[in-house]
């Protein structure tokens, strides 16, 4: 479910009445909500915040939180190929600063003569151990 007011990600906060109720994860919003229910117009938020702004328009933030995200969340004894890690990123590889962003990630990768590898940290050493990426 994602947030009435937002649009992030919510959690389940518990029932009442047969109906659900739902708790924003985003720190600068955690508004709360049942399942169903409609922001009035008399409530509706104006401006947006720090986090909302980053989130939604700074380039570099966003970059480092999507591939922080899939770089931390690669499986060990799994190899991926630039393009698996765009598609865990869910963004265009040509996305400003993602080139740059990627790279700084040297622990999570390995080369063979002619293509670049990535993993979990302790896959990649293993694999250089075994002389099998450089």
């Amino acid at each position: 479910m994602n947030c009435k007011k937002c649009k992030s990600d919510c959690n389940k906060a518990g029932t009442k009445d047969g109906k659900q109720w739902y708790k924003c994860k985003n720190e600068d919003c955690k508004y709360e909500f049942w399942e169903g229910s409609v922001i009035r117009n008399s409530s509706a938020k104006v401006g947006m915040s720090l986090g909302e702004f980053k989130a939604k328009y700074d380039t570099e933030f966003i970059v480092k939180e999507r591939l922080g995200k899939a770089m931390s969340g690669l499986s060990r004894n799994l190899i991926y190929e630039k393009a698996d890690i765009v598609k865990l990123a869910g963004l265009p590889a040509s996305y400003p600063g993602f080139k740059d962003t990627l790279d700084s990630y040297d622990d999570h990768q390995g080369r063979t003569s002619s293509k670049t590898f990535y993993a979990h940290p302790d896959t990649i050493k293993e694999l250089k151990e075994l002389a099998k990426l450089m």
